[in-house]
C-alpha cells in the first residue's frame, strides 16, 4: 500500500565465503556421494540515521546462514528391477533472534531481544529410505512403470523449521514449528512413455 516502498527498505552490504567437498561413486551396485560444505553469510545495515541501524551497525548472520551441511546419498541395485536408496541430511540450525527479558514501560510489557540472529535453531537431521520396483522391462513397451515405497524421516526427528513466541498469562512461551515431525510412509506409482 506504500506508494514509496523504497523508503521502507534499508540498504546494506553482505559478505559470504565457504568451501565444498564431494566424493562420488558412479559404478557398481553401490553408487552415490558424500558431500560437505562450510559456508557463512553475513549482512551489515549501517545507516546514516542511527535509529535505522540493525544490530548496532555490526555484521550479523543472514537468515539462511547454515555453516555446516553434510549429505550422504546411497543407491544399491539389487537387480534390474529392484533398487534401494538412502539419503541422510545434516545441517547447522538457522539463526534466530530470541527475546531475553521482559519489562514494563509506560503501562505495557516490552521485550528485550538478543543481538540480530544471535542464536540458532537446533541442528537439522533427516534420514530417508526408499525401494523402487520396476515393472516389465521389455524394451518395446509403450509405457514403463514402477512402484516406489519410501519412508521419509525414518528417525521421526522433529526438526524445527522456525520458532515463534506467544504471550500467555503474562509469560512469553516459545513454540517450534516442524514440517515433518514424524515418520511418513509413502507409496508412489510412476510411469513414463
Amino acid at each position: 500500500m506504500n506508494e514509496h516502498l523504497e523508503t521502507d527498505v534499508l540498504n546494506g552490504i553482505g559478505k559470504a565465503y565457504g568451501a565444498e567437498l564431494m566424493v562420488k561413486r558412479t559404478r557398481g551396485k553401490l553408487t552415490g556421494w558424500l558431500s560437505y560444505s562450510y559456508s557463512r553469510i553475513f549482512h551489515k545495515i549501517d545507516s546514516p540515521n542511527p535509529e535505522e541501524d540493525v544490530n548496532d551497525g555490526m555484521f550479523f548472520p543472514a537468515n539462511y546462514d547454515k555453516p555446516n551441511n553434510l549429505s550422504l546419498v546411497m543407491n544399491y541395485t539389487v537387480s534390474r528391477r529392484v533398487r534401494f536408496s538412502s539419503t541422510v541430511d545434516y545441517s547447522t540450525g538457522r539463526p534466530i533472534t530470541v527475546p531475553l527479558a521482559s519489562f514494563y514501560y509506560m503501562g505495557g510489557e516490552r521485550l528485550q531481544y538478543s543481538s540480530r540472529n544471535g542464536y540458532r535453531l537446533p541442528d537439522y537431521f533427516r534420514w530417508d529410505l526408499s525401494m523402487t520396483v520396476e515393472g516389465n522391462l521389455k524394451v518395446n513397451k509403450l509405457a514403463h512403470s514402477s512402484f516406489t515405497f519410501a519412508f521419509i524421516n525414518v528417525t521421526g526427528r522433529k526438526n524445527a523449521y522456525s520458532v515463534f513466541y506467544r504471550t500467555e498469562d503474562g509469560i512469553v512461551n516459545a513454540y517450534r514449528l516442524s514440517v515433518f515431525g514424524q515418520l511418513v510412509p509413502t507409496i508412489t506409482y510412476n510411469f513414463r512413455f
